[in-house]
């Protein structure tokens, strides 16, 4: 899985998160060995919010025309990498659209620095056996 720049842009401009996102395909392609890389645009849910901004950018990158990916958001962490989540939500049954990527990306967008920041370094602390948790 593939966290994008979780310490290093702190402006997240549409353009430049398509930036990103074509960035981490590559990636993805590359490294990975993904043809069609799953793109989640992550946010603190699944529901359009109109006072979070991260869900209007990932809405606004999720209808984006774009070449070998499937992207969508937003989701949060666990609908983007759990498909136990997935099904107890329905978040398939709610939002169609988000059946590529639901509970099986290959990339996960942070839409901001700090959620990006804090997620990397939890994951980089947490022990490989969970037992301290």
């Amino acid at each position: 899985m593939i966290l994008t720049d979780p310490g290093l842009n702190i402006m997240r401009t549409y353009a430049r998160m398509v930036d990103i996102i074509e960035n981490a395909a590559e990636v993805a392609r590359l490294i990975l060995g993904r043809a069609h890389p799953k793109v989640a645009i992550l946010s603190a849910n699944e529901e359009e919010t109109r006072g979070l901004p991260s869900s209007q950018l990932a809405i606004a990158l999720s209808r984006r025309q774009w070449d070998g990916l499937a992207v969508y958001g937003p989701l949060s962490f666990d609908l983007a990498v759990d498909p136990q989540s997935v099904a107890v939500k329905r978040v398939i049954e709610r939002f169609p659209a988000s059946e590529p990527v639901a509970g099986r990306a290959d990339i996960l967008v942070f839409t901001g620095i700090d959620a990006a920041n804090t997620v990397y370094k939890s994951i980089m602390a947490m022990p490989a056996d969970h037992s301290r948790f």
